[in-house]
């Protein structure tokens, strides 16, 4: 869902080169000039990498896409059911940038991570957290999960493939059932060429 001040507002989505964007508002309206507090509220998966170590996110807060300044932006991570954080990383700037214009405070109980830009970012920068866990806070994925994602991501490609492999072993076999010419008729062909 997305509104602005507080109010539901329009939007639809596009799927760009991998990514989703998210298209706000009507395209012949005009908002106000003045401050607007947009809310995008939206649930996404499999954002936890499973390291050695422990579990983490990593998270591309704002990507580095906009063609405008961020004046300030703030990131709160929170665990629920006892979960608490033990690092966390950030970056900011342009792609592929290890600059650190930015600060984070872990609460006195550790469960959440507060993210928050100490300086604006220019037009294409972003601005990535990373927050760590210990292993076993999060469970891993199980197999069926792991397949029910595949299939959700690739199952056209899996669809087409099976197809066209039923589709080729079906013509091969017709080739060989019926589409072949009989023993002999080459041979035969050429004595009556050779004799006319």
């Amino acid at each position: 869902s997305i509104t602005r001040n507080g109010r539901e507002e329009p939007y639809h989505t596009q799927y760009v080169n991998g990514w989703t964007r998210i298209l706000i508002g009507q395209e012949d309206v005009f908002i106000p000039r003045g401050q607007h507090i947009y809310e995008i509220t939206y649930e996404t998966d499999r954002q936890i990498g499973f390291l050695d170590e422990g579990e983490e996110l990593y998270w591309n807060a704002i990507g580095d896409g906009w063609i405008f300044p961020i004046k300030a932006s703030q990131v709160v991570v929170q665990l629920q059911d006892g979960g608490t954080f033990n690092g966390f990383e950030f970056f900011t700037g342009a792609y592929g940038s290890t600059d650190k214009n930015a600060r984070a405070v872990v609460s006195a109980d550790g469960n959440i991570i507060s993210f928050e830009l100490t300086q604006s970012l220019n037009p294409k920068e972003g601005f990535t957290i990373v927050a760590k866990m210990p292993r076993g806070t999060i469970n891993e994925p199980t197999e069926a999960q792991t397949r029910s994602w595949f299939m959700r991501d690739f199952g056209h490609i899996v669809v087409a493939a099976v197809t066209l492999g039923v589709v080729g072993l079906y013509y091969i076999f017709a080739w060989f059932l019926i589409g072949r010419d009989p023993k002999g008729s080459r041979i035969e062909q050429r004595k009556t060429l050779s004799l006319g």
